[in-house]
């Protein structure tokens, strides 16, 4: 009875954090009392409004609960074929990786391992070892590596010839 009024508790205080929906679907789901993590394993499809995030592992981390018995969410990791999009600031964000990070207190992601990201609006293309993006800076930083360096594409307008 426990455990299930704590899994109970635990989705609504994830949910209510961001006042709408975070919706999860996955094969398996584990939680661990002590650390305040959720595991969701095979084939996890992870929705918040537009946003959406698809892997094959996703693990939500929560603070202690408060005095009023709240959690909140410190931050997931999606690891295994990673794929996401996300709607912010009017920008529309496609990526992939092997390992993303998000922290929604900082608003900030991590792409780890064959990252790519395009911002759609604009067709600006990112590619990377390492890709950090700051959600309420709207600022990027990319790593590469000697095999495989930092990539950067824009589309720009062409300049007409009179």
């Amino acid at each position: 009875m426990r455990l299930s009024r704590y899994i109970l508790l635990t989705i609504f205080f994830i949910t209510s954090i961001y006042a709408d929906k975070l919706i999860i679907d996955a094969a398996k789901f584990e939680l661990n009392e002590k650390d305040g993590s959720t595991i969701f394993t095979g084939n996890v499809k992870m929705k918040r409004n537009d946003d959406r995030i698809d892997a094959q592992r996703i693990e939500v981390y929560t603070t202690e609960p408060d005095k009023d018995g709240k959690r909140e969410m410190k931050k997931f990791i999606a690891t295994g074929s990673v794929y996401f999009s996300v709607y912010t600031k009017g920008r529309f964000y496609q990526g992939k990786g092997d390992k993303l990070i998000y922290n929604p207190k900082d608003l900030k992601y991590t792409i780890i391992g064959n990252g790519f990201v395009e911002e759609k609006t604009e067709g600006t293309k990112l590619y990377g070892e390492i890709i950090y993006l700051d959600e309420l800076s709207g600022e990027a930083r990319i790593k590469g590596s000697k095999k495989k360096p930092v990539r950067f594409i824009m589309n720009l307008k062409e300049k007409k010839e009179k």
